[in-house]
């Protein structure tokens, strides 16, 4: 039995839109779906939660809108995601100056960076700042760096503290918290500033990261010089801006999906299996900008010990996509026990918090899952 077959017209629906090259069954079936009487409102609302709304809205141009003049069931839907579409990438472009401009000045004061997903994922694997939604940038750095770093976003007017939406402020957190922050993780407190008038980005944030080894106290530092060493310049809006080796930064996209994914307060905020975060390895490893040697990416998935991470964002993204990198490439990692698939873990803690008893297709489309967590009080202990 195939996923589709699986699926409600909604929930197919969405995953079509989050497709960048439909078959030609998939095509008259996305056209038969525009036309379809469905709970629209469960449509529009999944496609936001999973940030799959400026490529649906690619899909509706390219594969319905033939002519320009086809009538959707529901007329509203089609204006309101081109809407979404046009605010994204508006927000996206100045996202890019922000960031650039934060790149620049790094490199003035050689501070060694990485960017990670964000514009770089727009660039290489969307090609357009309106295709993918992002609301903070990733920023790759080593630990013996960090203090430089933030010091020059301070003087940039980056506030590391959190946003008050009724006063239009950050309001700094104290530095005991920030300390902490970073004692037990893998970045440090966010950086965020303040735009003004700018009413689709009412704020710029930064992620400062400097572990590999997310949602974790462990510290890579050898492995995080190593990539930095590693990194590579790719033009963003005609500038050149850091980012990982392909291997090294699909790499770290695969262990941030399975992080979050696997992570109980992700879970209990929505935010663990989120459709675009699979879209994102899908379109990655099918740009033609991007060459992977895989031999590096499983060489250096085992030294580091995720393998585990590695086979779940692949294995799910073969899911839902029909493919995830060269055949056979899963059982190379050679994982026999496969019930990490189905858990969830505390922050920084092996404990098993959660089993899941239902597939992975129904969590995924489950946007009230928190709550039937909840009711059902599922903590089993054990260890992953």
């Amino acid at each position: 039995m195939s996923l589709d077959s699986t699926l409600t017209d909604e929930e197919r629906l969405v995953l079509l839109c989050s497709k960048p090259d439909l078959q030609n069954v998939e095509v008259e079936d996305f056209r038969q779906l525009m036309t379809a009487h469905m709970d629209w409102s469960r449509v529009f609302g999944m496609l936001h939660t999973h940030g799959v709304m400026g490529t649906a809205w690619q899909n509706i141009e390219r594969y319905f809108l033939v002519k320009g003049t086809e009538k959707a069931i529901y007329g509203k839907f089609v204006s309101s995601v081109k809407q979404m579409y046009h605010m994204q990438k508006m927000r996206g472009e100045q996202q890019c100056r922000f960031t650039l401009d934060i790149c620049r000045e790094l490199d003035k004061r050689g501070i060694q960076y990485s960017l990670l997903k964000g514009i770089v994922l727009s660039q290489v694997a969307y090609g357009d700042l309106g295709s993918r939604d992002f609301k903070d940038n990733d920023m790759l750095i080593h630990s013996s760096q960090i203090d430089e770093a933030i010091a020059v976003m301070k003087e940039m007017g980056y506030v590391q503290g959190m946003i008050n939406y009724k006063t239009n402020s950050v309001i700094p957190l104290p530095r005991r918290e920030i300390m902490i922050r970073s004692m037990v993780s893998h970045e440090v407190i966010p950086l965020i500033k303040y735009i003004e008038n700018s009413p689709f980005l009412e704020y710029h944030a930064l992620d400062l990261q400097f572990s590999l080894d997310l949602m974790t106290s462990r510290r890579t530092d050898t492995a995080v010089q190593q990539m930095l060493e590693r990194s590579q310049l790719i033009d963003v809006a005609g500038h050149p801006v850091r980012t990982l080796e392909w291997e090294d930064l699909l790499l770290f996209m695969l262990i941030h999906l399975t992080r979050e994914a696997t992570s109980e307060l992700d879970v209990m905020a929505y935010k663990d299996i989120l459709l675009y975060k699979f879209m994102d390895i899908h379109r990655f490893l099918g740009s033609p900008q991007v060459i992977v040697d895989w031999d590096k990416v499983l060489q250096r998935a085992q030294d580091l010990n995720f393998q585990k991470e590695v086979f779940y964002a692949l294995h799910y993204t073969q899911t839902l996509y029909g493919e995830a990198g060269q055949e056979g490439l899963l059982d190379k990692l050679k994982i026999e026990d496969r019930e990490f698939l189905y858990q969830v873990y505390p922050y920084n803690s092996e404990d098993i918090a959660i089993r899941w008893q239902n597939s992975f297709e129904e969590r995924l489309f489950d946007t009230n899952r928190p709550s039937k967590l909840q009711k059902s009080n599922p903590i089993v202990p054990g260890k992953r």
